[in-house]
């Protein structure tokens, strides 16, 4: 259903490595983007997970929250910002230092309004390597339940 299930029962698929990753918050690795398990797949905005502090923290490394992305949202913000710099693939960290402050700011404006279409977070994230994502965890998001 989300593009991460095995399909046998509804339990988290491993995955080895993302396809594409847009890296659009950074604090000494990745705080917050874009990302993509497999070509062709479901797109995700991902952000530090506020459980676990500021920002966003562990012991061994980072996670974050997932929240599914319309079809084709990575594309967008790939024809946003090609023309100030050319995507650096599997992990593109965006060279936000480099632009002029009124480039910053109407590029931001057009991600945030692709990133205000995602919907609530369904997906928790841990990697101990918040650069290359080479290695990570998924898990649902199980809602609280009310007694």
């Amino acid at each position: 259903m989300l593009g991460i299930t095995n399909g046998q029962n509804g339990t988290p698929r491993e995955y080895t490595s993302v396809d594409r990753v847009i890296v659009l918050g950074f604090y000494d690795g990745a705080t917050g983007g874009l990302l993509q398990f497999e070509e062709n797949g479901s797109e995700y905005q991902f952000d530090l997970d506020p459980e676990y502090g500021e920002p966003g923290l562990t012991t061994t490394g980072r996670s974050f929250i997932l929240r599914l992305l319309p079809a084709n949202a990575i594309q967008r913000v790939i024809t946003a910002i090609t023309p100030f710099e050319t995507p650096r693939w599997p992990v593109w960290f965006v060279r936000w230092h480099e632009l002029s402050e009124s480039s910053r700011e109407n590029l931001s404006a057009v991600i945030d309004a692709i990133e205000a279409d995602a919907g609530p977070a369904i997906w928790q994230m841990s990697t101990a390597d918040p650069w290359s994502f080479s290695k990570f965890a998924i898990h649902p998001i199980v809602e609280p339940q009310t007694i």
